[in-house]
């Protein structure tokens, strides 16, 4: 049981690891984003304002902060063009991030009004609007079905080689092989879970 125990706690401190990697990603591309707006740099801002707007952790990430300033500098955007290409970097900020639900879909729809808005002489707002709520993302239940049943996968692929053989070499086949037929049944179950996904 121990190897088990010891997979669990590798696996908490690589979660722990990138989701601190996220959040401090997250912060300086903010901070770097906010120095730019100050200094006029509209370009670079809105660049780092997009990223950190793609850093997600839910509740204490910098997406939030960094999404509501794009907002806010898209607002202020001084013509069409400037407007047009920061709603467009903060409605890719939030389609990135999407998972079982769309974080800040309220924020997504402003910005796909907005973008229909700015292009109307190129294309009547209602059908712009239609294409820009379109969805072709995986649906995320079984993305997340998938995901789950590849690391069963792994778990009892593993277990088959590693619970299959003794400290003496012993190969002990009925365990092997009932370990190695239940990994076979996952990777198959996994395999049709990305196919419908």
């Amino acid at each position: 049981m121990k190897p088990l125990w010891h997979g669990f706690l590798f696996f908490l401190a690589f979660f722990a690891l990138l989701v601190a990697r996220v959040l401090w990603s997250g912060y300086s591309d903010l901070k770097t984003a906010r120095e730019c707006a100050e200094q006029g740099l509209y370009d670079t801002a809105l660049h780092f304002y997009s990223k950190a707007g793609r850093a997600y952790v839910p509740i204490i990430g910098a997406h939030k902060p960094a999404r509501l300033e794009l907002k806010a500098l898209c607002e202020k955007a001084e013509d069409r063009d400037k407007s047009l290409r920061c709603f467009r970097h903060l409605r890719s900020a939030i389609l990135s991030t999407r998972w079982l639900f769309t974080p800040d879909a309220s924020m997504l729809e402003e910005a796909n009004e907005q973008i229909a808005t700015l292009t109307e002489d190129e294309m009547p707002k209602e059908k712009h609007m239609e294409l820009l709520r379109r969805d072709f993302s995986p649906n995320p239940f079984l993305a997340l079905l998938a995901v789950l049943l590849f690391f069963v996968w792994i778990f009892f692929a593993i277990r088959a080689f590693y619970g299959g053989i003794t400290k003496d070499g012993e190969i002990l086949v009925k365990k092997m092989a009932k370990n190695l037929f239940i990994s076979l049944v996952f990777v198959v179950l996994w395999l049709l879970a990305l196919r419908y996904a």
